[in-house]
């Protein structure tokens, strides 16, 4: 995902409010969406080995989740999702009931930053490829907008926004 795309986006926040880099593997944007913000990031996964090779950050909070569990967050309580290259790998059936977690946690003024891989092929064993249009229809408290997109090793990945 190429981070240096969003830096057109205005995305100062000020530093009481919370960004949430949801599937942040071992940390790649945390760090640059806390500077890019000004705002604390908190930073999961549901891979206990990637949070443990996460860099430490004194602007991050990195922390494992159960995936068969409720996100460990309050109704409301985030401000910035940032999803980048993590639906692919989660099977449609589990899908819905998480993106209805992660509406719950976002406040209604909360921005939705999407980059999912939407190349026009068929989905393998490990990897799902889906439509824009799919991504809109996904999230029903946000009117998702495609913002962008960049090809990556012959594949097309898009940038949403939601608000």
């Amino acid at each position: 995902c190429k981070f240096s795309t969003f830096f057109f986006i205005p995305l100062k926040l000020s530093d009481n409010q919370i960004v949430l880099d949801f599937g942040c593997g071992v940390g790649r944007f945390s760090e640059p969406l806390a500077l890019l913000t000004g705002a604390t990031v908190i930073a999961i996964d549901p891979i206990k080995q990637f949070i443990e090779l996460a860099s430490t950050s004194p602007n991050v909070t990195f922390q494992h989740f159960d995936t068969k569990k409720p996100l460990p967050f309050a109704d409301n309580s985030i401000d910035l999702l940032w999803i980048c290259l993590v639906f692919g790998g989660i099977a449609d059936e589990h899908l819905t009931t998480l993106v209805a977690d992660l509406e719950r946690i976002l406040k209604p003024n909360g921005i939705l930053i999407l980059v999912e891989n939407t190349s026009n092929q068929a989905s393998s064993q490990y990897w799902s490829f889906r439509t824009v249009a799919f991504y809109e229809a996904l999230f029903k408290t946000k009117k998702m907008n495609r913002v962008g997109s960049y090809i990556d090793v012959n594949e097309e990945i898009s940038i949403m926004i939601g608000v």
